[in-house]
């Protein structure tokens, strides 16, 4: 499937076999539960053929922007925000919106958005996705199927922090996150059902702590890692499917160097956070839950306040901390994009 271009993901610290996976978490029945949610499809071109990379996830906002009236007025428009990684591992976008099953055979709500419809945060861009992994989708279509009860889907969009919120640690408070990736370690494959888990923020010290070596900031927030339940990505035994080269120079024989995280050559096509990204002419390849919304249920509702990133790269049932973007510290950008009013 990837002879043309050969994707392989080495994690810092060598663990057993994983995916970027909301693991062990429990199906999401009831598709208005996280009708905010976005399940994303990047796709590449590979020999001609259009081919859909595995799901990722985002979260809809409301914001505005002029329209199309004489004179042009504010109004409103909806926007998907989501990882950086995600929207950089495809050319193209196919959209799920509001659903708790995406199956191969599911017809998507919004086909083809390109990049030109994506913003990234250029800290994503220049760290090589180690910092403000974040990017908004700004397609109008995404406005016009929201607004049409045609759809027959109940939208909502997401509440973000607030303002007076957003320096919030929400340390050991209780959180729920979902997401598509692989269900159990040796599932082989994303969830076609939404899963979620609830789990306390811990604080970074002790996430920077178990999950050595990965750049942890105030910028991120920490979830306690679960008994054989998480987040997590491709891990060292799926390399061997692939057999890359870069640079003429096996993938194996630099593994050691990135197990210390030293900054990376220039010949490195591309950094994916906490995994090295060898890219013999393509894209990451996603296992389900970048971009996953963690969401505090609190006084004021329920708020998005991370998005996953940084996940432990150890295997999805082995019990170490997940990493999320924390919005709060992003409000100022997100307004500037979308017009988000934090305040709502």
């Amino acid at each position: 499937m990837l002879k043309l271009a050969c994707i392989v993901l080495l994690a810092i610290a060598a663990q057993p076999r994983g995916g970027h996976a909301m693991s062990g978490g429990e199906v999401v029945s009831d598709a208005s539960t996280y009708s905010f949610q976005a399940a994303i499809q990047p796709r590449i071109t590979q020999g001609g053929t259009a081919v859909g990379l595995n799901l990722c996830s985002g979260v809809i906002i409301q914001g505005s922007a002029l329209n199309t009236a004489t004179p042009p007025v504010y109004a409103d428009k909806y926007y998907i925000l989501t990882s950086a990684t995600c929207l950089l591992s495809g050319v193209t976008y196919d959209l799920y919106l509001g659903t708790n099953e995406v199956r191969g055979v599911t017809t998507p709500d919004i086909a083809g958005i390109t990049r030109a419809d994506v913003t990234f945060h250029p800290e994503a861009l220049t760290s090589g996705m180690q910092k403000s992994d974040l990017a908004i989708i700004s397609a109008d279509a995404i406005t016009t199927f929201y607004e049409n009860v045609n759809s027959g889907k109940r939208l909502t969009s997401a509440s973000l922090p607030s303002i007076s919120t957003s320096a919030n640690s929400y340390l050991t408070n209780s959180v729920n996150m979902a997401g598509w990736g692989y269900p159990y370690d040796s599932f082989g494959g994303v969830s076609p059902r939404l899963r979620q888990l609830n789990s306390r923020v811990v604080p970074n010290w002790y996430c920077s702590v178990i999950n050595f070596g990965k750049p942890v900031s105030s910028k991120h927030i920490c979830t306690g890692g679960l008994i054989n339940k998480g987040p997590c990505t491709v891990s060292e035994a799926d390399i061997s499917q692939c057999g890359c080269k870069l640079a003429g120079r096996p993938v194996q024989a630099l593994k050691t160097r990135l197990e210390f995280w030293l900054p990376p050559p220039v010949f490195w096509p591309t950094v994916w956070r906490d995994s090295v990204v060898y890219s013999c002419g393509t894209r990451p390849w996603l296992q389900g839950d970048a971009g996953a919304p963690l969401i505090h249920r609190g006084n004021n509702g329920n708020r998005v306040i991370g998005l996953a990133t940084l996940v432990p790269a150890s295997g999805c049932q082995h019990s170490k901390p997940g990493v999320f973007t924390r919005l709060g510290n992003y409000l100022t950008w997100i307004m500037q994009v979308t017009n988000y009013n934090p305040d709502d």
